[in-house]
């Protein structure tokens, strides 16, 4: 591209604003205290060429924290937010974290240890968010699977 000053520029492709988010259901020894460990590793993962990472401060457990990431994520004006389903989840967490931010969710249910349910949960959450209108994908894939991670920044990009 050539500026009005005759100089040459290039513009740089824009980059997807991605708001990351753990998720896990405690209290049921689902493997949940593996949760925060998962989302480091995630973040660690992500293609910071492609993405501009948004991780929420808080690794939600609850309904309460869900709903305090998903604000927090609001405030950063992500385009799509990244669930990071470490064990299995209810759809609630999912809803609430949504309620406040209204944004494409890609979530990705870490498909790991056999006793974390987290892929059970996905069918689940996504016939809720289904019902409820919201733009969502799921995927289920251990972390630094190829595919899904190409999946993701597509996603993330056509959610821009």
């Amino acid at each position: 591209m050539v500026s009005d000053n005759g100089c040459m520029q290039t513009k740089e492709p824009q980059r997807a604003r991605l708001g990351v988010v753990g998720l896990a259901y405690g209290g049921f020894n689902l493997g949940e205290e593996h949760g925060p460990v998962k989302l480091r590793e995630m973040l660690k993962r992500l293609d910071l060429d492609e993405l501009e990472i948004a991780p929420a401060d808080t690794f939600a457990m609850n309904e309460a924290q869900a709903a305090a990431a998903g604000a927090e994520l609001a405030r950063r004006g992500v385009d799509a937010i990244l669930a990071v389903i470490a064990t299995f989840v209810p759809d609630s967490f999912i809803v609430e974290l949504l309620k406040v931010c209204d944004r494409p969710v890609f979530l990705w249910c870490v498909e790991r240890e056999l006793q974390c349910l987290s892929l059970v949960c996905g069918p689940l959450v996504t016939a809720t968010l289904f019902n409820r209108g919201y733009r969502y994908t799921l995927a289920g894939a251990d972390i630094g699977d190829a595919a899904t991670e190409a999946a993701l920044v597509r996603f993330a990009r056509a959610a821009m």
